[in-house]
């Protein structure tokens, strides 16, 4: 879908850590892969090294990164509903797929284990820190609920925007 081909009908950005604890985040991951290279500088020529090392630095560094940039951005427009979990992944559902949807409370780790992409026993889940979200059940049974400090609004613009552009 062309993103700027129709109006937004409701647009919500939802930081997955606070900007503090993303930035502590990342200062601890870089700082760990520093320790374990300076640890192990002796060894650092060694080809073995980096096959066992080269993952960890690397994850040392990357996953915290992943978390400090996570960001949960849901859009709708005429026609459809975009939800992109940043920076990994994003999934588009047409409105027509869209069979009923209400705003309801929810407990993250009790529900769906935790933040992120997740799945529980309510089926998937986009999930940031928060209680509150949209879950929706769509055409062939499948259910995705969807984080939003604005749940009420983002259920009711589900709800009655057209289905088509």
């Amino acid at each position: 879908m062309n993103d700027n081909a129709s109006p937004v009908l409701f647009h919500e950005t939802l930081r997955g850590l606070p900007g503090w604890l993303g930035t502590v985040f990342v200062v601890v991951g870089v700082t760990g892969a520093v320790v374990l290279l300076l640890l192990a500088r002796e060894h650092v020529a060694e080809p073995v090294f980096w096959l066992a090392a080269g993952p960890a630095v690397a994850a040392a560094v990357l996953a915290p990164l992943a978390i400090a940039m996570w960001r949960l951005e849901t859009v709708v427009r005429p026609g459809m509903l975009a939800v992109h979990l940043r920076p990994f992944r994003k999934r588009e559902i047409p409105l027509s797929d869209v069979e009923s949807c209400e705003a309801q409370k929810y407990r993250p780790i009790r529900d769906y284990f935790g933040w992120g992409w997740r799945v529980g026993a309510g089926g998937q889940a986009l999930t940031v820190p928060g209680r509150h979200g949209v879950p929706l059940l769509l055409r062939g049974g499948a259910r995705l609920l969807i984080s939003s400090r604005r749940s009420e609004e983002l259920a009711a613009v589900i709800r009655s925007a057209p289905l088509h552009p």
